[in-house]
């Protein structure tokens, strides 16, 4: 499965757990004899930049992301949900190809033609996350600063684009000893500004995420250098997003104590 079909499933999953989570508010206000809409769900679209640092800095450059998340948002500020992140850019530093090309520096195909080869990043981040907005109601909006942290699996590769498929040496199962598929559990702070209308018409957000993972390697050879890479990893990634918010159900009103 490609990574589109992978992310188009994921959002279909969000939106049934944002429903389930959605309906699970409104029976647990209906018992509580409380008015369900002080509570908001909502559906978070966003994109942006990544920018590696750490040791993932020395693999790959600066690229662009974007992500979904089902978030939940009680009457008292707190904060809950899980999401996916999508990472792609077009700079990779490693040249684990090397040894696949030429004196000139070029890589000929199984038709005897110089390959037409581009490296590329791709990660990958699923998560939950709890925080706490800190809000200012008003006659038009809540808007105000959002505090969140979370955890969840975080996975980096290279992918290879050969234009004409052409280098034997990078096809089907093949290519695993060069990709560098590297994965393992993270953390993440994040602080933003969210701004929520009343009239449902202006919603959004906009974040600075710090993800801190804890990988290793996920094959056990790599062809290019031809050893085992068994180094345990800090992978770090700064992520900065403006996302579009889509309420759920339930009205934005403004609540009071």
């Amino acid at each position: 499965m490609d990574a589109k079909k992978e992310g188009l499933l994921l959002i279909v999953r969000l939106l049934f757990i944002l429903l389930v989570l959605h309906g699970g508010c409104q029976l647990s206000g209906d018992l509580r004899a409380q008015d369900s809409s002080s509570h908001q769900m909502l559906l978070q679209l966003s994109y942006g930049a990544a920018m590696p640092m750490g040791l993932m800095a020395n693999r790959f450059g600066i690229g662009f992301r974007w992500g979904a998340s089902a978030m939940g948002l009680s009457p008292r500020g707190f904060t809950y949900g899980a999401g996916y992140t999508f990472m792609f850019g077009p700079t990779v530093k490693e040249d684990v190809v090397a040894p696949l090309r030429g004196p000139e520096g070029f890589i000929i195909g199984n038709d005897m033609e110089f390959a037409s080869l581009f490296l590329r990043m791709r990660a990958r981040y699923i998560f939950g996350q709890g925080g706490y907005f800190l809000d200012k109601p008003s006659a038009r909006a809540r808007r105000g600063l959002i505090l969140g942290i979370g955890g969840g699996y975080f996975s980096h590769r290279i992918r290879f684009v050969d234009d004409f498929d052409s280098v034997v040496q990078l096809s089907s199962d093949a290519k695993k000893g060069y990709d560098r598929l590297t994965g393992g559990p993270a953390i993440h702070q994040q602080l933003g500004y969210q701004h929520l209308g009343h009239d449902g018409l202006l919603n959004f957000s906009a974040s600075i995420t710090l993800v801190e993972a804890f990988t290793r390697s996920l094959r056990r050879f790599n062809y290019d250098t031809g050893l085992p890479d068994s180094q345990s990893r800090l992978d770090l990634l700064m992520d900065i997003q403006v996302s579009w918010l889509i309420p759920i159900g339930a009205s934005n009103k403004p609540t009071y104590y």
